[in-house]
């Protein structure tokens, strides 16, 4: 389940090996890839973001 989420809640991209975004998005998409996941994106529409911030310390798609 986590995994699965991992692959849809973030904005990192891996391509040719290398991580585009960040590193804590990019392992939760790395352990998405191993368990052959990431074409979960694909499926799902993000209706909206909520970008981290500072002052809050989350993020929320």
């Amino acid at each position: 389940f986590f995994a699965k989420v991992g692959a849809v809640c973030n904005n990192a991209e891996i391509i040719n090996f290398q991580l585009r975004g960040q590193p804590t998005e990019g392992a939760l998409l790395a352990v998405a890839m191993k368990m052959n996941l990431p074409h979960l994106r694909e499926q799902f529409h993000r209706e909206h973001e909520w970008p981290f911030t500072h002052e809050h310390k989350w993020m929320a798609v």
